[in-house]
């Protein structure tokens, strides 16, 4: 007896199953060669669906499974490399900065430098025209002693011949008048003298004192500054 042919069982369930791969693979994004292989993997998978057994078209699935993973897994790889480039460009600019602000301080702490130098010449120079100016003062003072010691003596003298003669005490109170007007001017100098390097040596100290403070904060900022481009770099590498 003839018995009735049996339905096939690779034709019909393979028939059943093709669309789910075409399914699978056409959810993906079309990006570069990936997406490009998946839709040919499709179209063939498609078109040898009815000749595939159920084990051979779990493989199929199996492989399209691993493919789209793997497209999942070099996009993630791609954006991690451009946030990695983007992080890269980032750190560069930044030591580009740094460098380009250490560079600027230097070149602020050798004009200051400079000017310094400068200033504590002027300040040396200064103290010569001091010591110049203090050993006339004391010279003054000399002359006001031994001119007050000899105003003293010719005061005596004036009063010991007083009685003279009258044209000799004339003369004594013109060398008196002459002597009193000599001192008083070398008083007014002497004052007027003192008064101006007073008011230079505070100048001075003032004017070396805040460059020595200024000076002090840019070569702070400068090693903080050298510090920063040296940690940027190291975590650069």
């Amino acid at each position: 007896k003839t018995q009735p042919q049996q339905p096939n069982p690779t034709t019909a369930p393979s028939t059943a199953a093709s669309p789910a791969p075409s399914a699978s693979i056409s959810n993906t994004s079309a990006d570069g060669s990936t997406d490009a292989a998946i839709k040919s993997f499709a179209s063939m998978a498609g078109s040898m669906a009815d000749k595939l057994t159920q084990a051979e078209l779990r493989v199929v699935l199996n492989m399209t499974k691993t493919l789209r993973a793997k497209d999942v897994q070099l996009k993630k790889l791609t954006a991690e490399k451009e946030d990695m480039s983007a992080r890269l460009e980032s750190t560069q600019s930044v030591k580009e900065f740094l460098v380009s602000k250490v560079r600027d301080t230097d070149r602020e702490l050798t004009e200051k430098t400079t000017e310094v130098t400068k200033i504590e010449q002027q300040i040396a120079s200064d103290q010569e025209v001091i010591g110049f100016l203090d050993a006339r003062v004391q010279e003054l003072e000399t002359s006001k002693t031994l001119t007050e010691t000899k105003l003293t003596v010719t005061e005596e003298t004036l009063k010991e011949q007083s009685t003279k003669s009258e044209r000799r005490q004339t003369v004594l109170e013109d060398m008196l008048q002459f002597e009193r007007q000599q001192l008083s001017d070398a008083e007014k100098e002497w004052k007027t003298q003192k008064k101006v390097l007073v008011k230079e040596v505070k100048h001075c100290r003032a004017q070396l004192l805040t460059l020595k403070s200024e000076s002090s904060s840019v070569i702070t900022q400068n090693g903080q500054l050298k510090q920063a481009l040296l940690t940027m770099g190291g975590k650069s590498r």
